[in-house]
């Protein structure tokens, strides 16, 4: 056998090995070759549920392509590196996090990222059902809160207080815009100070 076609049956080797661990949804912290992993805390989420994903990789790869999430809005997206020392050597884990939310139910399959290394693409993948189930009053008041605090544009008539050592003023939300409303009162101004 020559030298291409062994590495072709290596690659799909690798690919069948992948794919039946994602498919039976066991732990894939221990992939072997690559060790890419992928973290969430539950197969099943509410429609009205944020979906934290956690991808490590313990190798340097060439270049990395990020992954869309269809079907969800993606609020955040954070990489970073550990370090540890294994054997009088130091080994590094390279840490990507996102920060999703299902726009409608369905089963879904979340995919790392694509890792591109000595000419070929790793990636794993897991599969999670958005259901329909209802919050809580108290979970429902909670998600209202977050969803407020992380959207960029606040609604029509929100009220921003901005409070400097010297003075303070008002803004108003505006079409997507922040607008001067009007300065603190001197009372006013004191009372907001005493805020912590």
């Amino acid at each position: 056998m020559n030298r291409f076609k062994i590495n072709v049956l290596l690659v799909l080797l690798q690919i069948l090995v992948v794919y039946g661990i994602a498919q039976n949804n066991e732990d894939l912290d221990s992939l072997s070759i690559y060790n890419v992993s992928i973290e969430i805390d539950k197969d099943e989420y509410s429609l009205y549920e944020k979906v934290y994903v956690r991808f490590k990789i313990d190798f340097q790869p060439d270049s990395t392509h990020h992954p869309t999430f269809e079907g969800f809005t993606c609020f955040g997206r954070n990489e970073r590196i550990r370090s540890h020392l294994h054997d009088k050597e130091i080994k590094q884990i390279k840490i990507y996090d996102y920060e999703l939310k299902p726009e409608k139910i369905g089963e879904y399959i979340l995919e790392s990222p694509t890792f591109f290394k000595n000419g070929e693409d790793i990636r794993v993948w897991k599969k999670i059902f958005v259901s329909n189930s209802t919050p809580s009053t108290q979970e429902y008041s909670g998600l209202k809160l977050s969803m407020f605090i992380e959207n960029a544009f606040k609604p029509n008539g929100t009220k921003r207080y901005v409070v400097t050592d010297e003075f303070g003023y008002i803004e108003i939300s505006k079409n997507s815009n922040w607008e001067y409303q009007r300065k603190l009162s001197k009372k006013e101004f004191k009372m907001i100070k005493k805020i912590k």
